[in-house]
């Protein structure tokens, strides 16, 4: 189907989805029930070693049938097409919904070449609305030549909504007939960064996440009632034999070892999983818009527009820190249903740049100066007082758990005591860490502890500002300003009260005099 086609009889050609989505529904659902599956395993270990063993098998294979069931409804219940106004998709079997989602509600349009789609050369039309989760497109096993087509229609049409219609409209549907021809790196645009191998084993190894999923594993393996020892006996392994004939010396430099090994597997599954994603990372600019693209076995081509990022997130971990690096987080908007959280997916994260090369990427969408060289106005010093106020009471309660409650061993009271100062050093860094600066209509707000986190946005991105002050900060003339853009929120506190006030009154008067649109 041409975009001539869809700009021609709007409403009138409901499209089926390819054979090839079936495989796509099966090994989707899998996915994403991957995390239960891997908490099934456990679960599984021992129902097989009891009388119901037979359910290991039965189970999987009940579930596979019930999943290539609905698979197969899925693709015959499935209908989309593009009118002159909207993508509208219905779908579902029994409860049949149908969704319309207008050309200025979609913030994204990616198309996404998994693994699996790659032999027959067909891709994924994802088309990110800027609402709810729920309200979000997705059109499988769509040959790439004719993904392209329906995004380059889409794109115009969301140009034309936005007022552009008669220049953007024609001049991007005249080039579809093109679209075949065209090299993918031409019609991404220009190309301005770029991420090798290097920086993506510094971005696995600076950012690791692999021990989320090990307390998670860990968490419910515990919860089926399974012990250890059961296990590590039926692998033939005996600790007692093993540490028997060691010395203290041998066995703690055992368990070094054992740490060591421990976290260098965590580190390489961390690596693995960066390289996955990021590999061959490229950015391209496109005149309003950025595209991106990315992965190893998924291949992923997003394409931003920079009207819809509503700020940027600069953020730095300890490890990051001692590297020089930092992840840019550009910000969409993720405003759902009430109750829904934002999505992490609709953030677009440029992995370990290095802080020279921060403003190859951020000038991109807004031009500001380097944020580490800007004056902020730091955090009231009573902010540090209460913070060290309330850590050294915590510490205080533990200590007197561990001595006449617990009753354990003198070193465990030392290691409290010693705790004492490494709070107090956290808490001075964080302190130190916070503030807020105002550079013409951008409002940068810096956080962090060890490394240091900054996100800006201009003036015209705000939907809120709030004041807020306790009877005990009005005491102290000192106030909390929160700002709340259509990506996030903001809170910066412990400012002195005049400073708050001045950059409100500075905010909203921007906003008012210079009106200008936030999407």
């Amino acid at each position: 189907m041409t975009a001539e086609a869809v700009a021609e009889q709007p409403g009138d050609d409901w499209q089926r989805l390819s054979v090839w989505s079936i495989p796509h529904f099966v090994l989707s659902r899998i996915a994403k029930y991957t995390q239960a599956l891997i908490f099934g395993v456990p679960a599984g270990f021992g129902v097989s070693r009891t009388d119901m063993a037979e359910l290991v098998w039965q189970v999987p294979l009940v579930v596979g049938i019930a999943l290539s069931i609905w698979s197969v409804l899925q693709f015959v219940f499935t209908r989309y097409r593009l009118t002159a106004q909207a993508v509208e998709m219905q779908r579902g079997a029994l409860f049949r919904r149908r969704i319309n989602l207008t050309f200025e509600r979609i913030q994204n349009v990616n198309i996404v070449e998994p693994f699996y789609f790659r032999p027959p050369g067909l891709a994924i039309l994802s088309i990110d609305s800027a609402g709810s989760s729920n309200d979000e497109v997705e059109i499988p096993a769509l040959s790439v030549g004719a993904a392209e087509e329906l995004r380059t229609y889409i794109s115009a049409m969301r140009r034309r909504s936005a007022g552009d219609h008669a220049v953007a409209a024609s001049k991007t549907i005249e080039s579809v007939a093109d679209v075949s021809q065209t090299p993918s790196d031409e019609s991404a645009g220009e190309q301005f960064f770029q991420r090798s191998l290097r920086d993506l084993v510094i971005h696995g190894l600076t950012n690791n996440r692999a021990f989320i999923a090990v307390a998670g594993i860990l968490g419910l393996f515990w919860q089926t009632g399974l012990s250890t020892t059961n296990i590590v006996d039926s692998l033939g392994i005996n600790f007692d034999v093993i540490i028997a004939g060691l010395s203290l010396v041998r066995f703690a430099i055992l368990l070094v070892v054992a740490l060591i090994l421990s976290i260098g597997v965590l580190a390489l599954l961390s690596v693995l999983v960066s390289i996955f994603s990021f590999y061959g990372f490229t950015m391209y600019r496109s005149g309003a818009r950025l595209v991106v693209k990315r992965g190893l076995i998924n291949k992923h081509e997003i394409a931003v527009r920079k009207s819809r990022i509503q700020s940027i997130r600069l953020s730095q971990d300890w490890l990051d820190y001692l590297l020089d690096r930092r992840n840019i987080y550009l910000e969409q908007l993720t405003h759902g249903a009430r109750g829904e959280q934002p999505h992490m997916s609709k953030h677009v994260i440029v992995p370990s740049v290095k802080l020279s090369e921060t403003r190859i990427v951020t000038d991109e969408v807004w031009t500001l100066d380097f944020v580490e060289q800007l004056q902020f106005t730091p955090l009231h010093w009573r902010w540090f007082k209460k913070w060290a106020l309330i850590n050294s009471m915590i510490n205080a309660l533990v200590l007197m758990m561990i001595v006449f409650v617990w009753q354990l061993p003198a070193g465990f009271t030392a290691a409290g005591i010693a705790a004492w100062p490494v709070l107090m050093a956290l808490v001075y860094m964080s302190w130190k860490r916070g503030g807020l600066a105002v550079v013409r209509d951008m409002v940068v707000v810096r956080s962090g502890t060890i490394g240091i986190n900054y996100r800006f946005f201009p003036t015209s991105k705000l939907q809120d500002v709030t004041h807020m002050q306790t009877p005990f900060m009005r005491r102290r003339n000192v106030s909390t300003i929160e700002f709340m853009t259509a990506a996030s929120k903001v809170k910066v506190p412990y400012l002195p009260s005049d400073f708050a006030r001045q950059v409100i009154n500075f905010t909203l008067a921007d906003v008012e005099s210079r009106p200008r649109s936030w999407m």
